[in-house]
């Protein structure tokens, strides 16, 4: 395991690591300092930049209310940013920390399935920019991950399912027998006794690590991390205005785009089957229409991963063999949204 990736087993000794720095300011939103601070007991006092919750405020705004904390704070080359939340807070705390003074230490102390397992993890920063997801940001690696397993347990079960979702897509993309055993467990179960998921964590981390390190900046390999994603991204940018969770959106984009794999004869019909089995079995139908596919695939069209071919998109060769870089037609992706509609 990355030496930065560290796990703690209380909120005291947790506590303890963050008041052990020179000068410590942590970012969070409203949910985090209502559920989670309240766990962590500090030797001293500890300046906090709260931020509301929620994807539309991973913004412009959010950013510019950070920047003001930490100029308010005092914050510099001696300060450690604690990113303190889910993928949100550390996407726009890793942003504003690796812009501020052209770059300040931050560590991430992500609370959601979702950050333990993907979001905090390989030094992506970034902001939605109107309705594009992930338009505006940095490739800086966090300095720390700290992660507190307990934290789980003050989550919703929306928020566990989205980051499984993430975890299954590890599977697909590197290690078959990864997903086969996240196939096996009983969420229900696991999702309330939260340390059985420990041994998974440590797994996506490792997995996810794996790739990063040969591809920080995400000129090759490292694209595999996007299966699900340019049909999820699109989803995801359509709904912007309503509540739901990320991964929700990545687990659509995974039936779209193991579909695209399938009718170009790189997956089977029993392994596409197996999938969608899995797949519909934790995760409901997004509500799309036949009349919003032609502004899903503009939307896809926009992504910022596309090259000036076409549409950017990550296929499955088989189960555990990600293949990135391939193009696919506007026709494709409208199948694919149709299939969707009328199969997941």
């Amino acid at each position: 395991m990355d030496r930065e990736f560290l796990f703690f087993n209380s909120a005291s000794e947790l506590s303890k690591t963050i008041s052990s720095f020179e000068h410590s300011i942590i970012i969070c939103d409203e949910n985090i300092r209502h559920h989670c601070l309240q766990h962590l007991e500090f030797d001293h006092n500890i300046p906090v930049i709260c931020i509301s919750s929620g994807e539309k405020n991973k913004s412009l705004q959010s950013l510019e209310q950070i920047w003001d904390g930490l100029i308010r704070f005092k914050a510099g080359r001696h300060t450690m940013v604690f990113s303190m939340g889910g993928g949100v807070i550390t996407d726009i705390g890793g942003l504003a920390a690796s812009t501020f003074k052209r770059g300040i230490p931050f560590t991430h102390i992500p609370t959601t399935l979702m950050g333990m397992v993907d979001a905090s993890h390989g030094g992506k920063t970034g902001i939605n920019y109107k309705n594009y997801k992930n338009y505006i940001g940095t490739f800086v690696k966090p300095s720390n991950v700290y992660i507190l397993p307990e934290f789980l347990k003050t989550l919703e079960p929306i928020h566990l399912y989205s980051g499984f979702a993430e975890m299954l897509k590890h599977g697909l993309i590197a290690d078959v027998y990864y997903f086969n055993s996240l196939k096996q467990l009983d969420l229900k179960e696991v999702f309330v006794e939260t340390e059985r998921l420990v041994p998974f964590i440590e797994q996506s981390v490792k997995l996810k690590n794996i790739i990063v390190n040969k591809d920080l900046q995400d000129y090759g390999l490292r694209q595999i991390l996007n299966f699900g994603h340019t049909f999820g991204h699109a989803f995801e940018s359509f709904f912007i205005n309503e509540h739901s969770a990320h991964g929700y959106f990545i687990a659509a984009g995974i039936v779209c785009e193991s579909y695209v794999s399938l009718k170009r004869q790189m997956l089977s019909e029993d392994m596409f089957g197996e999938i969608l089995e899995t797949l519909r079995k934790h995760y409901k139908k997004l509500a799309i229409k036949p009349m919003d596919v032609q502004i899903i695939t503009e939307l896809m069209v926009m992504d910022k991963k596309n090259l000036q071919s076409g549409i950017s998109c990550v296929l499955i060769n088989g189960i555990g063999n990600a293949i990135y870089g391939n193009i696919i037609s506007e026709d494709e992706v409208k199948e694919a949204l149709n299939f969707y509609l009328s199969h997941a």
